[in-house]
This record gives C-alpha cells, structure tokens and sequence, in this order.
C-alpha cells in the first residue's frame, strides 16, 4: 500500500476504479485477519482465566483434606519423636537370684529361664 493518491490523477477512470478496488479489498482482509487475531487473543485469554479459576476451585476444595491429612501427620510425626514415657512404679526386687530380665520376655532373652522356652536358643 505504498503511493501516493495524488499518483491516481495520471490514471484513467478504469484503473483509477480498480487501484481503489485492489486497495478495499486488500484493507478489508487486512481488517478482517485483525479482528481474528484480536478474538482469539481474548478466546484465549477468557478460556484460561475461566481454567485458572477452575483450577483455583479444585485447589480450594481439597484444602480441608490437605489439612486433615497434615494434623494427622504432624501428630504421627509428633508421637514418634517423643522419647519413651519413663516407668513410674520401680521394677521389682529380685531377691531369688534370677538374672535382670529373666521370665520377663526381654529381646536378649530368648526364652532362657522361663519353662516355654525351654529348649530354644
């Protein structure tokens, strides 16, 4: 669309008519291809935020989950860290002779001293 109009005096009323016509149609498509462009920009921009605030709802949605899930876990993780409660009662006194955690199922035990296990070491 380079020129100048003053350039259509020089021309007869024939090409004179088909230079302006040329240009119409080529302003018209030029006119038409903007519009496109401009709707799918904003097709586009509306469908994401309309996905985004989806998106967003879902999220929001599965908070209350999270959360529970996340109190559960804190209270697990919590419990396990703590050290072992300390007995309150004394242990009692073993005046007979019997060896310190003899009958009382220790994991170094193995059955020793006790009639169950007798015979399995």
């Amino acid at each position: 669309m380079d020129g100048k109009a003053s350039l259509l005096r020089r021309h007869g009323d024939s090409r004179r008519l088909a230079t302006l016509l040329a240009a119409v149609v080529h302003l018209t498509s030029r006119a038409v291809d903007d519009a496109l462009d401009l709707l799918e920009v904003l097709i586009a921009t509306k469908l994401l935020a309309r996905a985004e605030r989806e998106s967003a709802r879902e999220k929001m949605k599965t908070l209350p989950r999270v959360e529970r899930a996340s109190a559960k876990l804190a209270a697990a993780v919590q419990a396990s860290s703590k050290p072992p409660a300390s007995r309150s009662t004394p242990a009692p006194d073993r005046s007979d002779g019997a060896a310190p955690g003899a009958g009382r199922g220790d994991p170094g035990d193995h059955g020793a001293g006790t009639a169950a296990g007798f015979g399995r070491r």
